[in-house]
């Protein structure tokens, strides 16, 4: 959780896209409600489900989509000294830092670095094995 704080403090800080402000947060359920909790924000609009985007009109489609392109272009700007996940402190008022992924207690250099162990984390696949390929309809995937 406060690495997702984190992430939002950092995208509000180094970006334009619009995120909640986080009021305060609480990463143990040892507090007194006993649960996790993120209080924030809540932003203006609704969240676009199948339903409603079935339901935009086509003049704003233009609009929807170079504001996606924008936040995707934003976030693909945004560097880091290395691949792991975002920390503000267990306190979330440190300057933002990575720190080891959950996933395998360490940080990479590269994303190729992370890619790779992710890979030869998967039961399928291992040093020197290349995936099996599945034909899935009309199209293979990879196994």
């Amino acid at each position: 959780m406060t690495s997702e704080v984190a992430t939002l403090r950092v995208i509000a800080a180094r970006t334009t896209i619009p995120v909640p402000e986080v009021y305060d947060f609480d990463a143990k359920a040892t507090d007194a409600f006993g649960y996790r909790y993120i209080l924030m924000q809540a932003l203006p609009g609704r969240q676009m489900d199948a339903r409603l985007s079935r339901t935009v009109p086509r003049a704003n489609w233009d609009k929807i989509t170079e504001q996606l392109a924008d936040y995707t272009f934003q976030l693909s700007r945004l560097e880091f000294e290395s691949v792991g996940r975002l920390w503000c402190g267990s306190s979330g008022d440190e300057p933002p830092s990575i720190i080891a992924g959950l996933d395998f207690g360490k940080t990479y250099q590269t994303s190729l670095e992370y890619f790779y162990a992710v890979a030869y984390k998967s039961p399928s696949m291992g040093p020197g094995r290349a995936p099996r390929r599945r034909r899935m309809g009309n199209r293979f995937m990879d196994t």
